[in-house]
């Protein structure tokens, strides 16, 4: 026995070393125990497969104007202005950009989207506004940013540089999942929903929509902690597209499934 433990013991002992060594040799090699996970890189957009593959090649055919190899371009005659406007730096009567023809390279698209909300409750008490932060990084599963104030307001006791609302802009894979999940998921879940206005836009490519708090609950991210939010506000949604008119966004979003309704009226939207 005396023999056994003597002739085994070495053995032990060289097998604990290696073990404490190869441990100390792989903590160097390992990566931070919490990393950045993206889950949208882990499965393929469905929406956006359907645009490149479908509505791309649509917005091609209905949006192409053929000129012809002997086009010569002629100028439009110019109205004479009875009053002139100064542009200066800053001014909000900005100039728009001349409308090009579409072709292969600027075939409109979804840019990118923006979902913030404002929050009044979070003049009393900045802590408020956790709730916002809270809903919109549910819903969107990116990192929330602060809306600070740019004007002071004595009426609402409200100064310039106080968070009064969270943003979140979307771009990408993850654009297309909340858009998916907002028209498969979110909007037949609202009663008696009209849709959008045929006459909605901004006049330079891009739509917006709004959620008041009775349709927060109606995102399945929130379905479960719906009980737990403090304050539940609504919050709107700005589709932003490389359009140049009106008609080329709301083009683009009725294929990508945004329900337009003609029988609204111009003057009730």
């Amino acid at each position: 026995m005396n023999g056994l433990k003597t002739l085994y013991k070495p053995n032990l002992i060289k097998s604990s070393t290696s073990l404490l060594t190869r441990g100390v040799a792989t903590q160097s090699i390992l990566p931070n125990p919490y990393p950045e996970i993206d889950g949208s890189s882990f499965g393929a957009s469905r929406l956006q497969d359907y645009y490149h593959n479908v509505i791309q090649e649509n917005l091609m055919v209905l949006k192409y104007q053929n000129q012809g190899t002997n086009f010569i371009p002629t100028k439009p005659e110019e109205k004479v202005k009875t009053h002139f406007t100064v542009l200066t730096k800053g001014s909000i009567h900005s100039r728009r950009p001349p409308i090009v023809p579409v072709h292969s390279e600027n075939i409109p698209e979804l840019d990118y989207i923006t979902i913030q909300t404002m929050m009044p409750e979070a003049i009393a008490s900045k802590h408020n506004l956790l709730s916002a932060f809270l809903i919109l990084e549910t819903i969107t599963g990116e990192r929330a940013t602060t809306i600070y104030s740019r004007s002071n307001v004595a009426l609402w006791k409200l100064r310039s540089g106080m968070p009064i609302g969270a943003k979140v802009v979307l771009k990408g894979a993850q654009m297309y999942q909340f858009l998916d999940k907002l028209v498969e998921v979110v909007l037949p879940r609202i009663k008696e929903y009209k849709g959008f206005s045929v006459y909605s836009g901004d006049g330079t490519g891009n739509l917006a929509m709004g959620f008041p708090k009775s349709a927060v609950g109606l995102f399945p991210d929130l379905e479960i902690i719906y009980d737990t939010i403090p304050i539940v506000s609504g919050f709107h949604v700005q589709f932003n597209t490389t359009g140049q008119r009106n008609h080329d966004a709301r083009l683009l979003l009725s294929g990508l499934g945004l329900p337009f309704n003609p029988e609204i009226p111009k003057k009730q939207y």
